[in-house]
């Protein structure tokens, strides 16, 4: 099946999923600007983080960066006290706040890299240009660039990661379909699924479960149809999130609570409306607080976890309830996945692993 670019059709790059390829351009990348990367993990790097940040972030990312470095430092959209209603001029606003809080940073202590959260909504090429300008490797990551490559149109600018992937040093995403499109643009991608911090994200010892089986996320598209659908099968499911009657939202703490109190913890993989897969956070998080966990078959979820042994997964919703009522009828199957599961997570899943490959190249 062929694909299309605006109307026409395209021949992708081939994309090196492992990563070896496009880490090894990422050093000569560098090296052209007196860059020496990876960085030495023996001193105390000077590393920067840049997000709005969504309170996922808060519970993740910062408290991993400090793990491998003390000398964190975080620009935060929400703290910045950016109050204009007009989006061109308040991208516009940010995005010379951004570059002039990074200059007078750098000034006061060299910055070894810059990590960011931002595409082109956030973020202007020029801006990103005048970073790597003051000697600094500026990186991004995008989670929903499978969907949202493009995102939506601004004025004259793309709000998603195409507006800006070619001038980012290296863009990190976490859908291998997404590759592809990044080496149509000419731009330096690797693969980067998503991770956990497993201190926050941990098992938690309760007198007995509270749930046969819970499904934590909005109610919209054919997640409700499946709730429906095993709740026929006699399978007792608790549904928590936005939109859901019986709940509606909970707070972060109350997330991981209820993940320890479940027996199984149900994941559906699409994204949005569309029956796009792609990996989730909950993929890492429920396992890392050593749950059963039980979502839609992918093949980037097969790359991260034995199948049967540290996650189930399940092709149709008559092999998700197969699988749900085998669970529940077979707790020493249950505590050994259990187990695993959150072996796999310290192993190879938390962030401060991903970071560490990322900025040392290590593991």
């Amino acid at each position: 099946m062929k694909e299309f670019l605006f109307g026409y059709p395209v021949t992708y790059a081939q994309v090196d999923i492992r990563n070896k390829d496009q880490y090894d351009k990422l050093i000569c990348k560098l090296l052209q600007r007196g860059i020496v990367w990876p960085l030495d993990s023996s001193i105390n790097n000077h590393i920067v983080y840049a997000s709005y940040p969504s309170s996922w972030e808060e519970i993740n990312i910062p408290q991993e960066l400090n793990k491998i470095s003390n000398d964190i430092s975080c620009y935060f959209l929400k703290d910045r006290d950016i109050k204009l209603s007009n989006k061109r001029i308040l991208n516009k606003f940010i995005d010379q706040d951004f570059y002039e809080w990074v200059s007078q940073l750098n000034k006061k202590k060299k910055i070894s890299a810059i990590l960011t959260y931002f595409s082109g909504a956030e973020i202007s090429p020029k801006t990103i240009s005048k970073i790597r300008s003051l000697g600094i490797p500026i990186f991004t990551f995008h989670l929903d660039d499978r969907l949202h490559f493009f995102g939506r149109l601004i004025g004259m600018h793309f709000s998603g990661p195409v507006r800006v992937c070619n001038m980012y040093d290296l863009n990190l995403s976490s859908s291998i379909y997404s590759l592809k499109q990044y080496a149509f643009f000419k731009s330096l991608v690797l693969y980067w699924p998503e991770g956990v911090n497993p201190n926050y994200f941990k098992p938690r010892e309760y007198p007995k479960f509270k749930y046969d089986v819970v499904f934590i996320g909005r109610k919209y598209g054919d997640r409700e149809a499946l709730i429906k659908y095993l709740r026929g099968k006699g399978i007792q499911i608790k549904c928590f999130g936005y939109g859901w009657e019986e709940t509606g939202s909970i707070s972060n703490d109350e997330y991981v609570e209820i993940i320890n109190s479940s027996k199984v913890v149900l994941g559906l993989g699409y994204i949005s409306f569309t029956r796009f897969q792609t990996l989730k956070g909950r993929d890492f998080e429920v396992p890392s607080c050593g749950a059963v966990y039980i979502t839609s078959f992918n093949k980037e979820i097969e790359n991260q976890f034995v199948i049967g042994k540290e996650i189930f997964t399940y092709n149709n919703w008559e092999e998700c309830g197969k699988y749900i009522k085998m669970i529940l009828h077979n707790p020493e199957i249950a505590n050994e996945v259990r187990k695993n599961a959150r072996t796999a997570v310290l192993n190879k899943h938390s962030w401060e692993i991903r970071f560490r490959k990322l900025f040392f190249n290590e593991g």
